[in-house]
């Protein structure tokens, strides 16, 4: 598995979900990618912010490993991100609580999450 294709992955995966950990009170302001704006106040999702730093976590301890992830590793990763129930493929961020936010982030999440799948099935030796 490549390791650097790995690791991005996560991390892209981590920054459709970082908006939605952070807690914004009233009248803050908030970063829009251009300018800081004012918006709705609204709690963090506790799921987002669990996924984000596990997803941030093992993405910096594959970067400070030296090795490629061994094959122990790579099951280990498959199963906790695809495994099933419980796993980061059951995750979706609430619609009804974020609103179009939410649906835009689902559906780069559903593609980034397809994209990182199919490093896994590559390189499944079954």
């Amino acid at each position: 598995m490549n390791k650097h294709k790995l690791i991005q992955g996560l991390h892209n995966l981590a920054e459709e979900l970082k908006p939605f950990t952070q807690e914004v009170r009233t009248g803050s302001r908030v970063w829009n990618g251009t300018a800081y704006v004012q918006t709705a106040p609204r709690q963090a999702d506790p799921y987002a912010l669990m996924w984000w730093g596990m997803l941030t976590t093992i993405a910096e301890l594959l970067e400070a490993q030296e090795s490629p992830p061994s094959e122990e590793q790579v099951a280990l990763l498959r199963q906790k991100l695809f495994g099933g129930m419980g796993s980061f493929s059951d995750y979706c961020i609430d619609a009804t609580r974020f609103g179009d936010a939410a649906t835009s982030a689902n559906q780069r999440l559903s593609e980034k999450r397809t994209a990182l799948f199919r490093m896994f099935a590559s390189n499944n030796p079954a």
